[in-house]
C-alpha cells in the first residue's frame, strides 16, 4: 500500500467515526403514551361515532372496554369525523364498485384517491397496495363521481 491509499484509509475511517458518533448523540425517540389515573376525565367515541365522556374508574368494566380514548374533547371530535367518514367511504365506494375487488396481479389498474400536497386527485397502482382495499376504484370515471359527490369524506379520512 501506498501513502495516497494509507492516506486516503485514514479519511475515511475519520468520516466513519463522525458518522457513527453523530448516530450515538441522536437524541432518542420516546413516545409517550397516555395512560389513565383513577378518577381522569376522557373523552370517547361511541359506535355510532358520537362524543361522550367519563372519568376513569379502575374497577368499573366499561372503562377498560373502551380501547380509543382522548384527552381532550377535540381530540375525540376529530376521530369521530374520521370515523364517520370512513364508515360513509367504505358504503359508497362498495355500493359504486357493485362487488367489483382489486386486482394485483399486475394487469388491472386499481384507482384510488389521494391527498397530496392538501389536495385530493386521483391515482392507481397495478401491484402495490398503499391503502385498505375499500379504497380502490373501479373506474377513473367512477373516481371523479365519488370525488364530486363526496369530497369532504375523502379529505376528513385521508388526512387523519
Amino acid at each position: 500500500m501506498n501513502k495516497e491509499q494509507l492516506q486516503q484509509q485514514i479519511e475515511d475511517m475519520k468520516n466513519k467515526l463522525v458518522e457513527m458518533e453523530a448516530e450515538l448523540n441522536k437524541p432518542e425517540v420516546t413516545i409517550n403514551y397516555w395512560k389513565l389515573k383513577e378518577r381522569d376525565m376522557y373523552f370517547y367515541v361511541n359506535y355510532l361515532g358520537n362524543v361522550g365522556y367519563s372519568y376513569y374508574e379502575e374497577k368499573y368494566q366499561d372503562d377498560k372496554s373502551r380501547y380509543r380514548v382522548f384527552k381532550t374533547k377535540e381530540e375525540a371530535e376529530r376521530y369521530a369525523e374520521y370515523i364517520k367518514a370512513e364508515e360513509t367511504l367504505k358504503r359508497v365506494i362498495a355500493e359504486a364498485n357493485e362487488g367489483w375487488l382489486p386486482d394485483w396481479s399486475g394487469y388491472v389498474k386499481n384507482y384510488y384517491i389521494r391527498l397530496y400536497n392538501n389536495k385530493l386527485d386521483l391515482s392507481c397502482y397495478t401491484t402495490t397496495k398503499v391503502l385498505p382495499a375499500f379504497m380502490y376504484i373501479k373506474s377513473k370515471a367512477l373516481v371523479y363521481k365519488l370525488l364530486k359527490e363526496y369530497e369532504k369524506e375523502f379529505k376528513t379520512y385521508l388526512s387523519y
